[in-house]
C-alpha cells in the first residue's frame, strides 16, 4: 500500500466530492480526509458559535 498528503484549499465541502471520487473510482484509492482550518477561520467560526449561545 501507498499513500501521499494532499492538501488543498476547499471552498465549500462539498467541494470533495469532486477531488476524491475520481482517486477512489480509477484508483480504488482509500481515502481519509482530515479537515483543518486557519486561525481566521477558528476565530470565524467561535464567533458564530457564541452568537448561537
Amino acid at each position: 500500500m501507498r499513500s501521499f498528503i494532499m492538501v488543498f484549499d476547499l471552498q465549500d465541502s462539498s467541494d470533495s466530492v469532486t477531488i476524491c471520487e475520481p482517486l477512489f473510482l480509477e484508483l480504488g484509492a482509500m481515502i481519509e480526509i482530515q479537515p483543518a482550518m486557519n486561525p481566521d477561520d477558528l476565530r470565524k467560526g467561535l464567533a458564530a458559535l457564541q452568537q448561537r449561545g
